[in-house]
């Protein structure tokens, strides 16, 4: 029994740390061959000039690719049906959806300059997402990178199939851009680019360097940095191989397979895959070995325009712990009042964007980590899982529960399905058992709130005594606000905890707007499991940023127990109080 519950809890953690990277959500492959995709623009892109013009745009470069995608493998893979995600900005009719430009598998940004593939794993297994330039889709056919369909199947190989570039880089030992041609003879070129095509027939054309000036192949001496190929279209007509080496040759179409392959060219692809060929990759992967039966054609493209929700999320924590007998009178009255202030939300109005979800903690199978019982949703689509989870609230008692690991889980729920940056956690502390744990530090917990733009809103049960509120401060620090009552307070609870509530619904969707830095101090060796201590904020002004660590004091302060076990630092962050990336790093 205790091994199948540590299986459990083994599961919902792994699931919730997958969570933190924001892999897509959204693709998956049918029984034929045919994907499900999702793309999406981020949410801050300006409005194209003729948005009609740019959608279509992006609906025909994947019906193009589609049908080159099912050439190029072998007749097995395709586009089935592609999910376009716009911002509200832009306008556009269509569904409200969660999904938006951090989860998409398909992600465009004027940011993303190229073409770029987030995929750290092994060779044929797939990755997390695709990152496109939006002007990429100006044009339906063909742009700077070349043709459309080419400059999406390229990437596709890496982020699906796990396949490499066949291709070197200017100045790069490992895979260089030019290899000795030890069979050149007389004045054919010594120098030929690293790469695979197909037959034994090679590329014809010029070398020139980046001004413009000829470069000469023919030398024994490793050329310029600047030396560049560029193959003759009229010349080449018989080349058809390989995508990940000169895709935007007019006659490449199709990737080099198990006869054509070149294994003995310092490519990533015969490095990574062990001198496998791209085609031999593909047939290898997880996505091939799903396809029970291959298409006999290509299906029409099915395509449909959604729009993303553009506010952040609301999760609500609710603590299981046993109240004590004052707190579980208080306890019986704020719940009620709790479902019913979210039953009657209107979400056809200025809640329509409304997205809440409910965890719990601690409980019997998960002991002091979080278990979700609503995933984050539309309020309009999951209101009665709401209110029927926050009614269901079940007293556990279980001693030694650190609500910090469950505040940390919540937040790493909505870092991976907002569809912005940050969100809120409504928390609904009760006083608990009596009990002695090693406890989550208030600042790692506040720490890891700030870093990931999320406000916490808390209500804490106390008892008569008015003991300490744990969550206060930390509240406070991350721009939520906290409100806390005992039995004697049970008068006032039906009005004002309804408009505290209110006050959080008002409040939820503004981001917060840090207006300090803070410096922190990490050291090189852990002491109560951390490794930094808290130095303190000050305020910006008159302060140069990239200064800030370099303050005499911050070498002289001590942790958070009095004592100076800092003496020498690992790195020290200045960050404009603790929300987002540092400023500085030493």
């Amino acid at each position: 029994m205790k091994s199948h519950m540590k299986l459990w809890v083994f599961a919902i953690l792994a699931s919730i740390v997958s969570q933190n990277f924001q892999s897509s959500t959204g693709l998956t492959i049918d029984k034929n061959g045919g994907y499900h995709v999702v793309l999406a623009i981020k949410n801050d892109e300006a409005k194209p000039t003729h948005v009609d013009t740019y959608i279509n745009s992006i609906k025909q470069s994947f019906r193009t690719l589609s049908g080159k995608m099912w050439i190029a493998t072998r007749e097995s893979f395709y586009i089935a049906k592609l999910d376009i995600i716009l911002p509200q900005s832009w306008e556009v009719e269509g569904n409200l959806t969660l999904v938006s430009y951090p989860t998409a598998d398909i992600r465009v940004s004027s940011a993303n300059k190229f073409p770029y593939v987030e995929n750290n794993n092994l060779c044929d297994l797939p990755g997390d997402f695709i990152e496109l330039p939006k002007n990429l889709f100006d044009n339906e056919d063909t742009g700077d990178l070349g043709d459309n369909w080419k400059v999406l199947l390229v990437p596709w190989a890496r982020y699906r199939w796990g396949a490499y570039e066949e291709h070197g880089a200017p100045g790069d030992k490992q895979f260089p851009y030019f290899v000795r041609d030890v069979t050149a003879v007389d004045d054919e070129p010594k120098w030929v680019p690293n790469g695979c095509t197909n037959g034994d027939d090679k590329l014809v054309g010029a070398y020139k360097n980046l001004d413009g000036t000829p470069c000469d192949p023919t030398s024994t001496s490793d050329l310029d940095l600047t030396c560049r190929f560029y193959p003759d279209k009229s010349a080449n007509v018989n080349v058809t191989s390989s995508l990940m080496h000169f895709h935007f040759m007019d006659s490449v179409y199709e990737f080099c397979n198990a006869t054509t392959h070149k294994k003995n060219v310092p490519t990533k692809q015969n490095v990574y895959c062990d001198n496998k060929s791209v085609m031999e990759t593909i047939e290898s992967s997880p996505d091939f070995k799903a396809i029970e039966n291959k298409n006999t054609y290509v299906p029409e493209l099915q395509t449909e325009v959604s729009v993303s929700a553009s506010k952040p999320p609301l999760y609500i924590l609710l603590d299981n712990g046993l109240a004590d007998n004052n707190g579980a009178s208080v306890l019986n009255q704020v719940i009620p009042i709790l479902g019913k202030f979210f039953n009657d939300i209107d979400t056809t109005g200025d809640h329509k964007e409304l997205i809440v979800g409910v965890g719990e903690f601690p409980t019997e199978e998960t002991k002091q980590y979080l278990k979700p019982l609503v995933p984050l949703g539309l309020l309009s689509q999951n209101k009665d899982a709401v209110v029927n989870a926050i009614g269901n609230r079940n007293a556990v008692n279980l001693s030694g529960a650190d609500f910090g690991v469950a505040l940390q889980q919540a937040a790493a729920i909505i870092k991976a399905s907002s569809p912005v940056d940050g969100g809120n956690i409504l928390f609904v502390k009760t006083s608990g058992a009596k009990n002695i744990t090693d406890f989550s530090t208030e600042k790692k917990i506040e720490l890891t709130l700030r870093r990931d733009n999320i406000k916490l809103f808390t209500l804490e049960i106390v008892d008569m005594a008015k003991t300490r509120q744990n969550l206060v401060k930390i509240a406070t620090e991350t721009q939520g606000d906290a409100i806390a009552y005992s039995r004697a307070d049970r008068s006032k609870i039906p009005t004002e905890f309804r408009e505290w509530l209110e006050k959080l619904l008002a409040e939820y969707s503004s981001p917060p707007t840090p207006k300090r830095v803070e410096r922190i101090a990490y050291s090189d060796t852990e002491f109560n499991n951390t490794r930094y201590v808290y130095i303190g904020s000050l305020n910006t002004v008159g302060w140069d940023l990239k200064e800030l660590c370099d303050v005499h004091s911050i070498h002289s302060r001590f942790d958070l127990f009095g004592h100076n076990n800092f003496p020498t630092l690992k790195h020290c962050d200045a960050r404009p109080q603790g929300w987002g990336k540092p400023f500085s790093e030493h």
